[in-house]
């Protein structure tokens, strides 16, 4: 049977914190990734409010999936990547303050080559992050986009770190013109939190996000695919881009529980 667990970002609520953890406990699921932004950002949750949001965590019997860090600055970018470095470990270390084994950050791009400034600005990033990751246990899972599963692999293996992996979303290696199962074979051992979303082509070759197991990928197959690579983490479901987040999140946990009856047991 399927070990992996089921978790929801909690920002789909739409509800304050206390209240989204009741929501998401109430939907039976184990965990919630939650955005590090706002109140919620390491430099306005002081000592006090972490040990409280822990509180509400273990009262609701949910685990913290990913700590998620929306925002408009890049690890690409020569001008305020630094910034955005001290930023990211500052999350870090807040989500090694919660318990929490992984910090989720978008990667812009992977380079073709290493002279470019954005691509020599990002290595300099993961560097220092993968540095930072390594010594306080804080992992970093990267939102690959529409990258080939093969180049993500090669440039995280030329990293000689154990902090970068990847947020794997099944709809980037459709949209990249391949399979998620194809796709997660070839990140073996690198994805460490993934997404539950799902997508359908529309007209001139756009892509549309859509409804759990109203698109293009096969749950059944992709998750037997995960199983039989041993993943055990977080799938987390998302809506990005429908008014009612939360209700098509509710319906995807109920179409996720027929695969996968252990993450809501």
């Amino acid at each position: 049977m399927n070990q992996l667990k089921l978790g929801i970002v909690l920002e789909t609520t739409g509800l304050p914190v206390r209240q989204g953890l009741a929501a998401a406990t109430a939907l039976g699921v184990r965990g919630v990734q939650i955005d590090a932004t706002g109140p919620l950002a390491p430099e306005h949750l002081t000592e006090t409010g972490r040990r409280e949001l822990q509180t509400l965590l273990r009262g609701a019997g949910l685990e913290l999936s990913a700590l998620n860090c929306p925002s408009r600055r890049a690890l690409d970018d020569p001008a305020g990547g630094s910034r955005f470095v001290d930023h990211l470990r500052g999350v870090m270390l807040l989500a090694s303050d919660l318990g929490c084994p992984c910090v989720l950050v978008a990667l812009p791009s992977v380079p073709g080559g290493a002279d470019e400034p954005r691509a020599s600005a990002q290595r300099e990033a993961l560097a220092a992050l993968a540095a930072f990751g390594d010594r306080i246990g804080t992992r970093v899972a990267l939102d690959t986009g529409a990258a080939t599963p093969e180049s993500v692999r090669t440039y995280l293996d030329s990293f000689d770190s154990d902090t970068l992996n990847v947020n794997f979303d099944p709809t980037n290696a459709i949209r990249a013109g391949g399979d998620p199962v194809s796709a997660l074979e070839a990140l073996f051992g690198r994805v460490i939190h993934t997404r539950a979303r799902d997508v359908r082509a529309g007209a001139a070759g756009a892509w549309h996000e859509v409804a759990l197991g109203t698109g293009e990928v096969d749950w059944a197959e992709y998750l037997s695919a995960l199983e039989a690579v041993g993943y055990g983490g977080y799938m987390v479901v998302d809506r990005a881009s429908v008014p009612d987040r939360f209700e098509d999140v509710v319906a995807a946990v109920r179409y996720l529980e027929r695969f996968v009856p252990a993450a809501v047991s």
